[in-house]
This record gives structure tokens, sequence and C-alpha cells, in this order.
């Protein structure tokens, strides 16, 4: 095998792990703003299952006897 062809190899190696990395780099920040996108839904149900629990224990705002 000449030294060239060798080179030629290693090069090419190189090259697929270079491109498997950004893949990766790529991958790991849509998969972090998946997670914060699903984050902040998941907050925000929870605020508007905390209003809603509130108003519900107010007193006087309906549940009583009409008579």
């Amino acid at each position: 095998m000449e030294p060239h062809a060798a080179r030629g190899s290693c090069d090419d190696e190189l090259a697929v792990l270079e491109r498997l990395a950004q893949r990766f780099k790529r991958g790991a920040l849509e998969l972090r703003e998946l997670v914060e996108q699903q984050h902040a839904v998941m907050g925000q149900a929870r605020l508007a299952r905390m209003r809603d629990a509130a108003t519900a224990d107010q007193p006087g705002l309906g549940g009583g006897v009409v008579g």
C-alpha cells in the first residue's frame, strides 16, 4: 500500500468522524430546544391549574344554595 493511499483513507475516516460529531451536536441542540419548549408548556399548564384551583377555593363566588 502506498503511503499516499493510507493517508487518504485516514483523511476520509477523519472527515466521517467530523460529520458525525457535527450531527451529534446539532441533534443535542435540537433536543435541548425541544426540552425547553416542553418545559415552558408544562410550566404554563401548571400555572393555569394553580390559578384555577385558587379561584375555585375563593368564598362567595358560587356554590351557594339559592332559596
